[in-house]
């Protein structure tokens, strides 16, 4: 990890697991963390109705970022 760190890089695990808390014992290891399974009917993360999230984690807490992902495809 700390090479990772040093290096500059980010981190990110992405999970079909509908659970957030799962993965809170890696949260320090984290920049990033996309949880829950791909939905056809509900879209992907670009999509406003998608059952998926994507969180920054900043000091062990997760922020909603999912809504970055919608904002882009608006603007395409």
């Amino acid at each position: 990890m700390q090479i990772i760190r040093e290096n500059g890089l980010k981190t990110c695990l992405y999970s079909g697991n509908d659970d957030e808390k799962a993965f809170q014992y890696v949260y320090d290891l984290l920049d990033y963390l996309k949880i829950s399974h791909y939905d056809e009917k509900l879209g992907s993360l670009d999509c406003p109705t998608t059952n998926q999230r994507f969180y920054r984690l900043e000091n062990g807490r997760l922020i909603d970022r999912t809504s970055l992902f919608q904002e882009r495809s608006v603007e395409k």
